[in-house]
């Protein structure tokens, strides 16, 4: 039996009986970006959480599809606070009314926008805490701490979760990463 290529070109077949082939590997969040457009950046700027501990990001899937949180981009004005990563649930409440923020494709191709709530506040309720996925120390006075992880954070069908900031002063900026994850 012979195999060709699409070229007709014979395949190789090492000594011991192995086909010889080429791959190519690359991370599920660049081949969604190249392959649909499906990768978007969420950009916040000098949110400033009223208190110790208060939610002030809140990210919620309201599609069927799943999304993948890859990375984490963010930086403070003041020294030694933690942002929590955190699972959650409920019914969020905004202190200031909450803000949207902008998906921003990152393919230039496309113009798709998730079908994610967005929003950061001063002080978020009405969540209940499932649990931290993260820490993030954020130590130096603007400098970019950047998280990503392996596996991501999946929010499935209405999963949700939120950033609360450990410190009780200082403004916190930065830029999340979010892919959907295409199993077709």
């Amino acid at each position: 039996m012979l195999i060709n290529d699409p070229d007709g070109q014979a395949a190789h077949v090492t000594k011991s009986h192995q086909l010889e082939t080429t791959s190519i590997t690359k991370t599920q969040d660049r081949h969604e970006n190249q392959d649909s457009g499906a990768v978007w950046s969420y950009c916040f700027d000098a949110v400033n959480p009223v208190a110790a501990d208060d939610f002030f990001i809140y990210i919620k899937n309201t599609n069927s599809h799943d999304y993948v949180v890859t990375d984490f981009r963010l930086w403070s004005t003041t020294t030694g606070g933690n942002v929590m990563i955190h699972k959650v649930s409920g019914t969020p409440s905004y202190a200031a009314g909450g803000t949207d923020v902008a998906a921003i494709p990152r393919n230039t191709k496309f113009t798709s926008t998730p079908d994610l709530i967005f929003k950061t506040d001063t002080d978020i309720t009405g969540l209940n805490d499932d649990g931290i996925w993260f820490p993030m120390t954020l130590d130096n006075v603007g400098h970019m701490e950047h998280l990503q992880t392996t596996a991501g954070i999946i929010l499935g069908a209405n999963g949700a979760m939120g950033l609360s900031w450990s410190a009780a002063t200082g403004e916190i900026s930065g830029l999340i990463s979010i892919a959907l994850i295409d199993e077709t």
